[in-house]
């Protein structure tokens, strides 16, 4: 994947930014187990270079099991760091590679506490709609593929980011996680 990254023409206007700070809420609606609920989330990234990019992002969801099995509440931790590299292919399309660490903890009310740690390998794209004043318009879809201890899995994302200000964006994105979608809503302050 990465010498496929380094393939690609390099144009030299950059339509993206890679260094921010954003936040906001998610809500996970699972089927099996049939758990769903809201929780903040945070994540941040900080481009150390043209090309990379470091970024930590972090999620908390109190969870409810309705599936009647009387498990109850579940609290969810997930928090993963990585690196990044980042091509622009034209001036409106960027191609990210992406590798961290990642963990999840979860701790029922009934029930043993589990923690799952693990690589993950993403592979995604940045589009910008349209260039305004205030900054670019993007669409970004991404491909996780996953590998947390007893469980592997892929996560399809499709998110989007609309500024507001010169360094403030609303962004949200909906993520397929197979067994769960988890849909994730807030603000994007970039530097």
């Amino acid at each position: 994947m990465v010498a496929l990254l380094l393939t690609l023409p390099a144009v030299p206007a950059r339509a993206f930014d890679y260094t921010y700070v954003e936040g906001g809420t998610a809500y996970a609606n699972g089927d099996s187990p049939n758990r769903d609920g809201p929780g903040p989330w945070f994540a941040l990234s900080w481009a150390a270079t043209p090309g990379a990019h470091l970024f930590a992002h972090y999620t908390h969801l109190d969870l409810e099991d309705k599936s009647g099995g009387g498990a109850g509440a579940v609290d969810e931790d997930a928090w993963g760091v990585g690196l990044g590299a980042n091509r622009t292919a034209t001036r409106w399309l960027d191609v990210v590679v992406r590798g961290s660490y990642e963990r999840e903890e979860t701790q029922p009310t009934v029930g043993p506490d589990t923690t799952r740690d693990g690589l993950s390998a993403e592979v995604g794209f940045r589009l910008r709609l349209r260039r305004t004043a205030l900054g670019p318009q993007e669409v970004n879809l991404g491909l996780t593929f996953r590998d947390l201890e007893d469980r592997g899995d892929t996560v399809a994302r499709v998110g989007v980011v609309v500024p507001l200000a010169r360094h403030l964006a609303v962004t949200g994105d909906l993520r397929d996680e197979g067994d769960r979608w988890q849909a994730r809503a807030g603000l994007r302050v970039a530097f």
